[in-house]
């Protein structure tokens, strides 16, 4: 097995390309509230988590996180999502190259409270099933693995002119046709896809999900797991970026002028209380808000006045606090 894949540089890669860099510099640049971003980026890191899971066949749903609490901690499909976004923010704080210890530590992580072995390589031969449970491939015995993933360190580390993105979907899909581990090898893989992607300075701002789209399109994600080139993988895994991109962007833009709907929802009853006073005190909210201590209440303000929604008429403890005038 050849590592990495060969491929052709195709006009279609390199327009794909082009639209993407436009995208990603507009979507890195748009001048909206911290607070809109940080809600968007959780939003993004909860899809692809799912959608990584639902892969793999987990039957969750975005709308079934809103009463995460009421879905048993102990419930394996929970349990996987859950595993897939501590996953997310370790390849976040991580900075070093990526090495084995690296692809390990991803598989305890989102194979932790799923299985027994956990940082290891199969020891057996495998096979990988399409969702219908018919074998689609037959991934390389165990004895080449270890030879065929030092490989796959090396190209992601080696610097070169060849553009990031490829190299992420040549590293994503050289992995899934290794199939190193008995389980959880496609959420691992799609984890060092996202890390080679951030090596490469291209996160995106947290803000895609790329998951979500292979999601939709897993029989032919599937589908090119047995072909020995890689060009047209490469040219759908752009295809998708591309795809969620836009999509991004006209979501962010669609939030960004309703960041009011991203409100706490205490955060938007303190807000609907000072649209209705007209002004108000911390004396007055205080009393609205008799449980929640006063800190809270003081931060609560300081986070509307950040995002523009009201002003703070005063600097003494017997400040007042007015809705902005728009």
């Amino acid at each position: 097995m050849e590592i990495p894949l060969k491929y052709q540089l195709t006009p279609e890669m390199l327009d794909l390309i082009a639209k993407i860099e436009v995208k990603k510099v507009l979507l890195e640049n748009l001048q909206i509230d911290s607070g809109l971003i940080n809600n968007l980026q959780r939003e993004s890191l909860l899809k692809s988590s799912l959608f990584s899971a639902k892969i793999e066949g987990n039957k969750l749903k975005i709308s079934n996180f809103s009463e995460l609490r009421n879905i048993d901690p102990e419930t394996r499909e929970r349990i996987e999502v859950e595993n897939i976004i501590s996953a997310f923010t370790y390849i976040k704080n991580r900075t070093r190259n990526i090495d084995e210890e690296f692809i390990f530590n991803l598989h305890k992580i989102i194979m932790t409270g799923l299985a027994s072995e956990l940082g290891f390589f199969r020891k057996e031969p495998s096979a990988i099933f399409n969702q219908s449970g018919f074998p689609v491939y037959i991934p390389p015995p165990p004895s080449e693995i270890n030879g065929l993933i030092k490989k796959i360190i090396e190209y992601i580390n080696t610097p070169s002119n060849e553009n990031i993105l490829i190299k992420a979907s040549l590293a994503h899909i050289s992995f899934e046709k290794i199939h190193p581990f008995i389980d959880g090898n496609g959420r691992v893989g799609r984890l060092l896809f996202q890390a080679v992607c951030l090596k490469g300075d291209y996160g995106f701002n947290s803000l895609i999900s790329v998951e979500e789209i292979l999601n939709e399109k897993k029989e032919e994600y599937y589908a090119y797991l047995d072909r020995s080139d890689a060009t047209s993988f490469i040219e759908f895994l752009l295809d998708a970026i591309l795809i969620q991109l836009q999509k991004t962007f006209t979501h962010v833009q669609n939030n960004k002028n309703t960041s009011e709907n991203m409100l706490l929802p205490r955060r938007r009853e303190v807000l609907e209380i000072i649209r209705d006073h007209k002004i108000v005190s911390l004396n007055l909210l205080q009393r609205r808000f008799f449980k929640v201590p006063g800190r809270t209440i003081r931060y609560d303000l300081k986070k509307l006045e950040e995002s523009g929604f009201i002003i703070k008429l005063g600097v003494t403890r017997g400040a007042m606090y007015a809705p902005k005038i728009k």
